[in-house]
């Protein structure tokens, strides 16, 4: 599965998205998304009382990032917009920063909007906690016919649970900005504490090295593609587990002031998809062994090609014919295999083009940075990212296990 390096198509920015969804997901990873997008979308018009764009658009292969969304929450909330700007890096935002000071009755009335903001504290936790109890539960499952059933309609129901919690603590985290008296050292307090935040590597041994395998045990739900429900978990490898890497982070046991908290929960969410993902890709392989029976499907893995509607028919009854299923199938899978990857053309950095690489140079670029990408970013003295925000994965990396990072976009090449 290769990188996809496209930052804009038609004129979409691929943004943020770069460091949260996969590059080039397949059939079955996108619209699972694209039903935890409208249930997220769903819970975000009832905690803001109004209809909103999606934060999020999936065209022609990529997702992408929705200006208009955080147009449209910013102006709801009040928070002013270039806070969007500096933060999340969209375009058609002012960067000039603005910094009030309210007294009196806008005083109380900056206040009132704090607390609505932040209202949904609890709430927030408490999906939080409900996320990891359900996925403890569907690992314990003995996929019995009506587990599989049940777990078939909470999948996407959960993926827009945790994009709800995320957007949320991102919203909180802009307000937070947009009240700081100094913009810059609200920043520099942020990345102080990137390595006490849960998507960074949990452990830090004496010598500094630990192999992928105890970072497997410690968290099963990721891998090298932890976004994408085709790829195999680290825990499923047998290959590549003993490759060591060398951390540097440390443990954060601060008390946390309300914009690390939304930073932290933030950061959870993203870790939280990576569980309700691999909880998907047990369940999805539970639900191919009827196909493989009755010879719907020939290999386990060509589940993945078929969409999540498509997958609830199959396993209802309604898409029973084995013809009809293996030519959507080879449809999917050829289109799937020419779907061509662009990769930056050499220069001084090293470009990954798949994220099994482990490169031995000094510095290191991608797309977009992911939790389990640990080993690369640990063998670079410097990473490249194609993604401006400051809240990106890939800046917080760099900041927990003290890299630099620079933002780079330049021209293609098509890949082989």
């Amino acid at each position: 599965m290769y990188m996809d390096y496209r930052p804009h198509l038609q004129g979409y920015p691929r943004g943020e998205t770069a460091d949260f969804f996969p590059t080039r997901p397949t059939p079955f990873t996108a619209s699972l998304f694209r039903e935890g997008w409208a249930q997220a979308r769903r819970m975000l018009a009832l905690a803001l009382n109004g209809n909103l764009p999606s934060p999020w658009r999936w065209h022609e292969g990529q997702f992408h990032v929705v200006p208009e969304f955080w147009t449209a929450v910013v102006q709801r909330l009040e928070i002013p917009a270039f806070t969007v700007a500096h933060l999340l890096a969209l375009p058609g935002f002012p960067r000039e920063i603005q910094v009030r000071r309210r007294r009196g009755f806008w005083a109380r009335l900056r206040k009132t909007r704090k607390s609505a903001i932040n209202a949904r504290r609890d709430e927030i936790e408490q999906l939080d906690h409900e996320v990891r109890r359900w996925y403890r539960h569907v690992r314990a499952m003995t996929w019995v016919q009506a587990e599989i059933l049940q777990v078939m309609e909470e999948v996407a129901v959960y993926v827009g649970k945790v994009l709800y919690g995320y957007t949320w603590a991102t919203l909180a985290l802009l307000d937070t900005f947009a009240q700081a008296s100094d913009p810059s050292e609200w920043l520099r307090e942020i990345y102080s504490r990137a390595h006490g935040l849960p998507s960074m590597p949990p452990i830090s041994p004496p010598t500094g090295e630990v192999s992928l395998r105890v970072l497997g045990e410690k968290m099963p739900w990721l891998g090298f593609q932890p976004f994408e429900v085709a790829t195999p978990r680290w825990t499923e490898e047998n290959g590549r587990l003993n490759i060591l890497i060398k951390l540097t982070t440390r443990t954060n046991g601060e008390q946390m002031s309300l914009f690390c908290f939304w930073l932290n929960t933030r950061e959870q969410m993203r870790m939280n998809l990576a569980r309700v993902v691999t909880a998907t890709r047990h369940w999805l392989h539970a639900a191919a062994g009827e196909a493989l029976e009755d010879g719907r499907l020939r290999e386990a893995d060509e589940i993945f090609l078929l969409e999540l509607e498509e997958v609830k028919q199959m396993m209802t009854g309604e898409w029973s014919d084995p013809g009809h299923v293996q030519r959507v199938v080879a449809g999917r899978q050829r289109a799937y295999e020419e779907q061509s990857a662009l990769f930056p053309k050499n220069d001084d950095m090293y470009w990954l083009r798949h994220p099994t690489e482990m490169p031995d140079t000094r510095e290191v670029a991608a797309p977009g940075w992911h939790p389990g990408w640990w080993g690369q970013a640990g063998k670079a003295e410097r990473l490249g990212t194609m993604v401006a925000s400051p809240l990106s994965y890939g800046h917080l990396l760099a900041a927990a296990m003290n890299r630099s990072i620079r933002v780079v976009n330049h021209p293609f090449e098509q890949g082989e």
